[in-house]
């Protein structure tokens, strides 16, 4: 499962909610149809993980030229000054990296670096690092600093006003692997200062909740009650076929070309070795199925008993 995705179609209920109430407008998204708004976040969102905040801003501005979002123009008007905020920062990150000097020292994730050298030019903004157990040097453009470092950078030139903690709240709660619990501290903060961070928090709220369904999703996945070993019967009279079968998790069993899937319920769809294909439903008890095959033959299946050891 996508978590990304997840997160994104469980984000259209909240934020169709949020422009409802700032635009009072009465057309907001069903949570199973993706907006023109979702759509269009979809494509931001990417662009602020990577940082490309001028890209970002640019989607957000051309939108509100499109017939299809005159709905949305509230919460475009709001997006719009939220990445002129990001925006700000990235100035300010590349601003501190340019006056770095020869031999400072950075910590880029783990690793401690010395700066040998800052460079702008067509390739775009980066640092030279060395690092100090090796003569190597390695070349780090700006985005590629992990988030703790793009803020430790930033740090002299920040302050404690309800706008700053905004931006630095942002920049977490969209950055890949930015610290979500960091961010909330920080939007909270700038909501005292009645900063609108509903839509910040809404997207992080989807983001968890989507992991939270694709962990669900696979415990669901090893506790199915097909997994096990089964005798199956296909056929009738002389012709039945008889065979076991011993499904594992994440649609495998212990047969090669043989899968299954839920189809629903207690129904399932199982592919036996050969290539036969039969829909089956699981009796209430969880110990017998019975369905027919894709030809029309009967197939029945007995769970069969765990070996006692």
């Amino acid at each position: 499962m996508d978590i990304r995705k997840s997160a994104r179609n469980l984000l259209a209920l909240c934020l169709g909610l949020i422009v409802l109430s700032s635009m009072g407008e009465t057309a907001v998204a069903q949570d199973d149809e993706q907006s023109p708004y979702d759509g269009l976040w979809d494509q931001v969102s990417q662009l602020l993980e990577a940082r490309e905040y001028s890209s970002a801003l640019a989607v957000i501005t051309d939108a509100q030229d499109e017939p299809e979002m005159k709905k949305y123009k509230a919460q475009l008007e709001v997006d719009e000054a939220d990445l002129k905020e990001l925006q700000r920062l990235a100035k300010i990150v590349r601003d501190q990296a340019s006056k770095l000097k020869a031999g400072d020292p950075i910590k880029v994730g783990s690793t401690e670096y010395k700066v040998v050298k800052f460079i702008s030019d067509a390739q775009g903004d980066r640092l030279q690092l060395e690092s100090p157990n090796s003569s190597s040097k390695t070349e780090k453009t700006l985005a590629q600093l992990d988030p703790k470092a793009w803020l430790a950078l930033a740090e002299p030139k920040l302050s404690t006003t309800a706008e700053d903690r905004h931006m630095v709240g942002m920049f977490q709660a969209s950055v890949e692997r930015g610290d979500r619990k960091a961010a909330r501290q920080a939007l909270n903060l700038a909501a005292e200062a009645k900063i609108p961070v509903s839509q910040w928090t809404a997207r992080m709220d989807a983001e968890v909740q989507a992991a939270q369904d694709e962990k669900s999703a696979k415990k669901a996945a090893l506790d199915d009650k097909i997994l096990g070993t089964w005798r199956f019967v296909i056929g009738e009279g002389k012709g039945q076929r008889r065979f076991n079968i011993t499904f594992r998790p994440r649609g495998k069993t212990d047969a090669r070309t043989s899968t299954w899937r839920k189809a629903g319920g207690d129904h399932y769809k199982l592919t036996f070795p050969g290539g036969g294909t039969a829909h089956l439903e699981m009796g209430p008890r969880g110990e017998g199925m019975k369905g027919k095959m894709a030809n029309g033959a009967p197939v029945h299946a007995q769970r069969e008993a765990k070996s006692k050891k």
